[in-house]
């Protein structure tokens, strides 16, 4: 320290919390040899707190204002000096001021996903991000507890400490609540409450308080919330014209596809037409039930579960369904003596020589009975 440090040390008779910057939690006042006068103005502003120290012990507490330093207003320290009778040399203490206002806008995140059980889609990997509030709620037992010597801490030096805490009690509570995603969507001031006070009971003890959490995104799977979007989507969209879009789109993308051949390409419109049939009575049977339907629906016969593989230009393509074969044999690219396979057969056979397929190929009403 300077000679001017020294000489204004002992003329300068205010102890007040040095210039600072916002994040400053604890400034120590800095005084040559820490000395203090007798009978010295204390000027704590409002939002600040301070602590005077004597010889490494906790010794008198000022809530903000202005304070004449004498034997009444420092019964502690008074009590550890001696002073009985009061004192007018200067006395040594160490003065540290601490800033009681809440530090907002604490950035906070998960700097890996959170494997959580997600009601509906299993294991899920979530990343969530947002802000936090925190203060020094007691200044004593912060002090004891994080402070010890030091001459100045700010709050970006606890900020990856209270980083931790708020991830480990974010996915603490989210693995107990067993989410779905809908919770995780419209629920996140309930779970914003509950993560705030599990950041508390961990920061009470070390003399802190945080004072707001909140979740400001939760981000799923990129294929995970594309099916999102598309689940919703489709619930406002006329489900026919919808099908037809579809299928108008794959014949279009149809025409710019590599190989295959002419026989594999009607195979596919094929298959794209009575896929959309397909999706479109499913659709409207859904719809149905859920505009009240009672009556349950007819229980599948065997025909529902036939598939074969069929030979198209030389290659084996499917399987296909029923309803799929039928619609080859209407585009010209099945017939009678197509080599058709399913499991159970010991090797390819013609198509009309399968009892399954032989009324596909019928263009003659049996006889009457």
């Amino acid at each position: 320290m300077s000679l001017w440090d020294k000489l204004t040390g002992e003329l300068v008779d205010i102890v007040e919390s040095p210039e600072g910057t916002a994040e400053d939690l604890v400034v120590r006042f800095a005084r040559y040899q820490n000395e203090v006068k007798y009978g010295a103005q204390l000027v704590v502003r409002e939002g600040q707190g301070a602590i005077f120290v004597n010889e490494g012990k906790l010794a008198d507490t000022f809530t903000p204002g202005t304070y004449q330093l004498e034997t009444r207003n420092l019964p502690v320290l008074s009590t550890l000096r001696g002073w009985k009778y009061g004192f007018n040399s200067p006395f040594k203490a160490e003065v540290y001021f601490f800033n009681t206002k809440p530090l907002l806008n604490q950035q906070w995140g998960t700097q890996q996903p959170i494997t959580l059980q997600v009601e509906g889609y299993g294991l899920v990997e979530l990343r969530a991000f947002g802000q936090a509030a925190y203060r020094i709620a007691d200044p004593v037992v912060f002090f004891r507890q994080l402070v010890g010597t030091v001459g100045l801490l700010t709050g970006r030096i606890l900020l990856d400490y209270i980083r931790g805490i708020i991830v480990a009690r974010f996915t603490e509570l989210l693995a107990q609540s067993h989410p779905t995603i809908e919770d995780l969507a419209t629920n996140l001031g309930v779970l914003n409450a509950s993560v705030l006070q599990g950041i508390n009971t961990v920061l009470q003890p070390l003399g802190l308080e945080a004072t707001q959490f909140q979740i400001e995104s939760i981000s799923l799977p990129p294929k995970l919330r594309d099916e999102l979007f598309e689940y919703s989507r489709l619930q406002n969209v006329d489900i026919a014209r919808f099908t037809q879009f579809q299928t108008a789109k794959s014949l279009t993308n149809l025409g710019s596809g590599d190989g295959g051949g002419v026989g594999a390409q009607s195979m596919q419109i094929g298959v794209g037409l009575a896929a959309a049939q397909q999706i479109g009575q499913v659709m409207n049977t859904s719809f149905a039930k859920a505009a009240g339907s009672t009556e349950p629906p007819p229980v599948p016969g065997e025909a529902a579960f036939v598939s074969y593989h069929v030979a198209i230009d030389g290659k084996a393509a499917g399987p296909f369904s029923l309803d799929q074969l039928r619609a080859h044999i209407v585009n010209g690219t099945l017939n009678g003596s197509s080599p058709v396979w399913k499991p159970g057969m010991a090797k390819w056979a013609a198509a009309e020589t399968q009892s399954q397929l032989q009324a596909l190929f019928s263009k003659e009403p049996p006889p009457l009975p």
